[in-house]
């Protein structure tokens, strides 16, 4: 077999290799090189309703005081390089950090968990044993319960016997680092999740942090 070749199908073998078990990749390091920066104050305008929804979740909220009451920081608005199924991985931005919350301008999408210099990992929503705080609101009620992934996202309530409405919508409940109010997706039948728009349709996505 012809040397180039050998090389060639090593080089695609510790790619499929690296990308299944989040090691460095070449692929994904040259394709950060070619990802545009991305210009936050010009781009945050299109979060506005998602942000302005998390901001009005905080306890502390009152339209008076939205100004002065900030429950979350933006970080900046990053480019989507790749995705898999358990995590996808976005361009670094300046101040990042694991625990930060990445969404597009829609929903949840995950949890940054590595961060280089160039690309920064991100655990995703759809990924196996995901599981978050999250509260299902319908006609001014709640029901608080958390949110799991298994193939598929489902809300499990806390309260077993609560009946919980079809296409009510599913949103964060607020846990340490998670902001509470960032709309995940809505209910369908057997409790499953329906995101409204996951990774696959997803170019760019905006990293915010709680404050504390």
């Amino acid at each position: 077999m012809n040397r180039s070749i050998i090389v060639l199908v090593i080089f695609f073998l510790y790619e499929l290799i690296a990308l299944k078990l989040n090691l460095y990749s070449i692929s994904l390091h040259l394709l950060s090189f070619l990802s545009l920066k991305s210009d936050t104050s010009s781009q945050t305008h299109q979060y506005s309703e998602i942000i302005r929804s998390i901001i009005q979740n905080n306890p502390l909220y009152n339209s008076q005081i939205l100004n002065h009451i900030q429950s979350v920081e933006i970080i900046g608005v990053s480019d989507v390089i790749s995705y898999s199924n358990e995590y996808f991985y976005i361009s670094t931005l300046k101040d990042l950090k694991p625990l930060d919350i990445v969404l597009n301008e829609h929903n949840f999408l995950g949890i940054v968990e590595k961060v280089t210099p160039r690309i920064s990992r991100v655990r995703y929503l759809n990924s196996n044993s995901f599981q978050i705080p999250a509260k299902v609101i319908y006609t001014n009620h709640e029901i608080f319960g958390f949110i799991k992934t298994s193939s598929k996202i489902y809300f499990y309530p806390f309260n077993n016997t609560s009946n919980i409405e079809i296409y009510s919508h599913v949103v964060t409940m607020g846990y340490f680092h998670i902001p509470p109010g960032i709309p995940i997706g809505e209910i369908y039948n057997n409790n499953e999740v329906k995101i409204f728009k996951d990774i696959k349709k997803t170019n760019q996505v905006i990293v915010i942090r709680r404050k504390r």
